[in-house]
């Protein structure tokens, strides 16, 4: 019998065990020994251990196609999540940016607020400015009117005053005239 350390297959420790037993004494286990019988129990393994390893085999193999599908899920299910994930982050990347475009969309829209009230106050102050420019001039037509129209009128009284005068001597020519004629 070979008591070594190296790996011996389940045939070769069966060809062992059969080897003892064929070359035994009778005196060894003693008479009754149910020699014939054991060695018909190992032709029996040799013949079913085939099948037997076969169906192991078979289990095994069914085991990794089991393991193998629930890696395959797993690995569906990864993708999926890390699918999700990436859906998810693009959205809130999609977010991001439309949230930054719609505060660059607002920040524009308040400026040109401001640039149309400035110029809005702007464009008052200048049309003030402009009427108020209007109003001096006209001020100023009024006041030379006024001083024309006094100065006409200071020239009719003048000329108002000399021809009462005129008059006034007139009227003290005549007068005296129809007083001489009188007496």
């Amino acid at each position: 019998m070979d008591n070594s350390n190296s790996r011996r297959t389940i045939n070769e420790m069966i060809d062992d065990m059969q080897n003892i037993l064929e070359n035994h004494k009778d005196g060894i286990f003693g008479s009754k020994f149910p020699k014939d019988e054991i060695l018909q129990i190992i032709e029996n393994i040799r013949y079913e251990l085939p099948r037997e390893i076969n169906q192991a085999q078979r289990i095994v193999n069914k085991a990794d196609d089991i393991i193998k599908d629930a890696h395959i899920a797993a690995q569906d299910k990864i993708k999926a999540a890390e699918d999700e994930i990436e859906r998810m982050s693009m959205e809130t990347e999609i977010v991001r940016i439309a949230n930054e475009n719609a505060d660059a969309i607002l920040y524009d829209a308040e400026n040109r607020k401001a640039d149309m009230e400035n110029g809005a106050i702007n464009y008052s102050y200048q049309m003030l400015d402009n009427t108020l420019k209007k109003i001096q001039r006209v001020s100023n037509n009024l006041d030379d009117i006024i001083r024309n129209f006094n100065k006409m009128a200071d020239d009719v009284q003048r000329y108002l005053d000399k021809e009462l005068e005129a008059i006034n001597e007139e009227k003290e020519v005549l007068s005296n005239y129809f007083d001489r004629e009188n007496l």
